[in-house]
């Protein structure tokens, strides 16, 4: 039963209480009512007998009847209510054809709730008297996805014959499911890259330092003379220099012997070039 109206069993018949609410709806209903028994015109002012104003003040509830009491005839009842009723009735369609068609889908929300809130704005205007078909829902659906979804919406506008609003329906629930794959795909990737990075890895050598500083003692790069080889060899053998003699250059060598603590020799030699 709309929430509009109170149908109160008296017999066969149900009368109709109008609540204030809806207004659209009961003037749909009172309408046929009055039309069912020749009332209509004279209420719409079209004849001027005094009948019907009965059954118009009777289908008011306690509040709308206080509020047309000062009226005799079934037009001036008439024309109260649709004073009263009507301009607020268009204020409220008005608001709410805005919000559905202002309506925007938020990436990352869930889609099927996005399309029941737009359905339950089509179904709440058409309570208001006010029809918004599906075609055109299905074209408004489009719209307010059209940020998330630019290619799809672009496809879906393309098609011949038009989409209905199940089939963009569906395909608006179907690219949900495929980026949430993408998306679920991507950081299941993003995570194991980390493992990998973050691991330690054991196997792999370990790896010497490149030098690339000059060697003094051989005059070579990639070294230092503490580590030179030539150095530990010269040594090994007793010669202390203090560099390996350059090609064009005299170079005196010392060699050492210490078998004795109390006793030794210095034996001092010059390279010729």
């Amino acid at each position: 039963m709309s929430p509009t109206t109170i149908h109160l069993k008296e017999g066969k018949a149900n009368s109709l209480v109008f609540a204030g609410v809806n207004f659209n709806i009961y003037k749909v209903r009172i309408q046929a009512k009055l039309r069912g028994k020749g009332l209509w015109k004279v209420v719409s002012g079209e004849d001027t007998r005094r009948q019907g104003f009965d059954i118009l003040v009777n289908s008011l509830d306690d509040d709308n009847l206080a509020y047309v009491s000062h009226v005799t005839t079934s037009k001036e009842v008439w024309d109260l209510l649709v004073t009263r009723y009507e301009a607020r009735t268009y204020a409220d369609v008005s608001h709410v054809i805005h919000e559905l068609h202002t309506k925007v889908y938020a990436p990352g929300s869930p889609m099927q709730k996005h399309v029941t809130d737009m359905r339950g704005l089509q179904q709440k205007l058409l309570l208001m008297g006010s029809r918004v078909d599906d075609d055109m829902l299905g074209r408004i659906l489009l719209t307010s996805v059209k940020e998330a979804f630019p290619t799809t919406v672009e496809i879906q506008r393309s098609r011949e014959p038009s989409p209905t609003l199940d089939q963009i329906t569906n395909r608006m629930l179907a690219k949900e499911d495929e980026m949430k794959s993408v998306t679920t795909t991507k950081r299941k990737a993003d995570d194991e890259q980390l493992l990998y990075t973050g691991k330690p890895d054991k196997n792999r050598p370990f790896k010497k330092q490149v030098v690339k500083d000059k060697c003094h003692y051989c005059h070579k790069i990639g070294h230092h003379a503490f580590e030179c080889r030539f150095k530990k060899r010269d040594l090994a053998k007793g010669i202390s220099r203090k560099c390996i003699p350059i090609e064009g250059e005299d170079q005196i060598n010392i060699l050492k012997h210490d078998d004795d603590a109390d006793e030794g020799f210095i034996l001092a030699t010059t390279d010729d070039s």
